[in-house]
């Protein structure tokens, strides 16, 4: 092809566009891609016109085929005619043939092979059309990620593996996402935050009414159907499980610790059997003043939601007044979650649980 008939694009205004031809990425749909950028009209040299035609030379890549059907509807909505698709017979693939990889072979005479490009059915076949070709077994390595490779004047074996796979960065710190943490995002995303706070006298019975926050959790029933569900199955708890937790010494000593356990335990089972779904439960447990822990309090453990709640072995927990009803909840002084979480309780103020 001659060399004039490369043109610029600033030249492109001095043809009729029966004459132009413009070879461009993006058949992928790759966001920052030429032709993408042109479906979206934000490509600062070029745009697309009714009547223009528009050929995608390459089949989507499997899991990609989203990006490139938008493209292609956003190419169609501008005016072009769009050709594309298996049975018009013009893919052409970004990958050598067959026979293109023996010709290498053949050129090259390599004495070590490592595949190291595609999955492992197509890393084996390569392996063996290239043992076909004369390289021995034994000078010919499959690796993992993560694998060693030693290669040596006399061999080329796999001589370690270190540590690899998908990492998150969280940009807000230092170091990587956890699974643990990732889940937990996941799962608030999805099912949203239940904060409940509660008030338990030396009774053992509910002191206030409970005060619930929710985020982004879908109800099948009022607010005040909740509270009343919620008060309930705190009540028939703490009738089964009071005398379990509390004892009198010539003073009534109560395990907080694991009277918060049973009532989480509890109300978690009753609140997925009613709501239907699965949010992160922030539960918040306010012990009577002058209250006693009757045993220490063990280390703290996540619960089946992923949320770890520390007990403040007897102290006071504040009360923060709920602005809506005149009742008052409790916030403990340690509050972790696994996961980016905020306990309300009133609509003023608020305590956050940290990741």
């Amino acid at each position: 092809c001659r060399d004039d008939l490369f043109q610029p694009l600033q030249n492109l205004r001095h043809y009729r566009d029966d004459q132009i031809l413009i070879l461009t990425t993006g058949s992928q749909g790759e966001p920052m891609s030429a032709l993408t950028r042109m479906s979206l009209c934000s490509h600062r040299q070029l745009e697309v016109r009714q009547g223009d035609t528009v050929i995608f030379s390459a089949n989507p890549i499997p899991g990609n085929t989203i990006p490139v059907v938008r493209t292609i509807d956003r190419l169609m909505a501008l005016g072009a005619n769009v050709i594309y698709g298996n049975d018009k017979g013009i893919h052409v693939s970004g990958h050598g043939s067959q026979e293109e990889h023996k010709m290498m072979l053949a050129l090259v005479r390599p004495k070590f092979f490592f595949p190291a490009h595609g999955e492992l059915r197509m890393l084996r076949q390569h392996a063996k059309m290239a043992e076909a070709m004369g390289i021995p077994s034994e000078n010919i390595v499959i690796a993992e990620n993560g694998d060693v490779v030693e290669v040596c004047q006399d061999y080329m074996k796999i001589v370690d593996k270190v540590p690899s796979g998908v990492e998150l960065v969280d940009s807000s710190r230092d170091g990587m996402v956890k699974g643990d943490v990732l889940r937990d995002r996941q799962q608030i995303s999805g099912e949203g935050i239940f904060s409940i706070a509660v008030s338990v006298g030396l009774d053992g019975k509910l002191a206030t009414s409970p005060d619930i926050q929710l985020s982004g959790v879908v109800l099948p029933m009022e607010h005040s159907q909740i509270i009343a569900l919620v008060a309930k199955a705190i009540d028939n708890s703490l009738a089964n499980s009071w005398g379990n937790f509390a004892r009198n010494v010539g003073s009534l000593e109560v395990d907080w610790t694991g009277l918060r356990g049973q009532l989480e335990r509890d109300l978690t089972r009753v609140l997925r059997q009613q709501i239907q779904s699965k949010p992160v439960i922030v539960f918040l447990l306010q012990t009577p003043p002058n209250s006693t822990q009757s045993a220490p309090a063990p280390a703290a453990k996540p619960n089946a939601l992923g949320v770890t709640l520390k007990a403040g072995s007897g102290k006071v927990i504040p009360k923060i007044e709920n602005g809506s009803n005149g009742n008052s909840a409790a916030v403990p002084s340690e509050v972790t979650t696994t996961g980016a979480a905020t306990a309300s309780a009133g609509r003023r103020k608020r305590t956050a649980a940290t990741v």
